[in-house]
């Protein structure tokens, strides 16, 4: 009988198991693409001002918001212009992949993040 009744319940659980990790990863992905997209062009709730503002366009690609991309100049306090990172916390693993564990694609000159995840394509605009 415990069999049965474990049988009936794994056959009701599992199928909705399924979507609910799915929709748990596509939450996270979306969640950390808003914080991505803050970080790139500011947030006024947490007082960031983002990477375009502080040197006038977007980054040329996610990895110039944990480190400086080569020839920018550092952030001049009186001009309030140059490289104020880390505009993110996390390591460079952890922001340029969603929770699929694939790349994000991110397009400076589109103004677009883009998860190519297997459920749906998530896009952004910033």
């Amino acid at each position: 009988m415990v069999i049965v009744v474990l049988g009936l319940l794994s056959a009701v659980a599992l199928p909705h198991l399924g979507d609910v990790i799915s929709s748990g990863k596509e939450s996270a992905t979306r969640r950390e693409m808003q914080i991505i997209i803050g970080a790139i062009v500011g947030d006024s709730q947490s007082e960031r001002t983002g990477y375009e503002n502080d040197l006038g366009a977007p980054p040329p690609d996610l990895e110039a918001l944990v480190d400086p991309p080569e020839g920018v100049s550092a952030f001049d306090r009186f001009t309030g212009l140059g490289w104020n990172g880390p505009y993110l916390e996390d390591d460079i693993e952890a922001i340029t992949t969603d929770a699929w564990g694939l790349d994000y694609e991110y397009d400076a000159s589109a103004r677009t993040l883009t998860s190519q995840n297997p459920e749906n394509v998530i896009q952004m605009s910033f």
